[in-house]
């Protein structure tokens, strides 16, 4: 069992960094991380993430909606091969010029069939769930 530093960064009860040891949160915490950082942005690893804001005001959403998930599909399996991705849902909000991407995607679907959910709002925040 693997231990990681919990992102946010913040520090426990007792002044130390707080880590994570639960292969589903540091799952969430590395798909996050993915789909929330723009190719270039990660020392030394400038092919690492996914160029959303560059899609936030292209004039096809159905052209968009395939790209996205293409690319999320290709970085998880570069990146994060352990992790098996099972649905991607772009949803933009052209009006506001905005989008939520929600990967749900599960680290182990034979032994466990937890689908988790991780949603990044492009150009905002990220909002992490899970459901079952």
């Amino acid at each position: 069992m693997s231990t990681e530093i919990q992102v946010p960064f913040i520090l426990d009860q007792h002044g130390n960094v707080a880590t994570v040891i639960d292969p589903s949160v540091q799952a969430m915490q590395h798909v996050t991380a993915l789909v929330d950082t723009n190719p270039g942005e990660r020392v030394m690893q400038p092919d690492y993430g996914i160029p959303l804001s560059s899609y936030l005001f292209e004039p096809d959403p159905t052209v968009v909606t395939k790209e996205i998930t293409q690319d999320v599909k290709q970085q998880m399996a570069l990146w994060e091969p352990s992790v098996t991705v099972l649905a991607v849902l772009p949803q933009p909000d052209n009006s506001l010029g905005v989008a939520n991407v929600e990967v749900d995607f599960s680290i182990d679907p034979a032994a466990n069939p937890t689908v988790l959910t991780a949603t990044v709002e492009v150009g905002g925040t990220v909002v992490e769930g899970a459901s079952s």
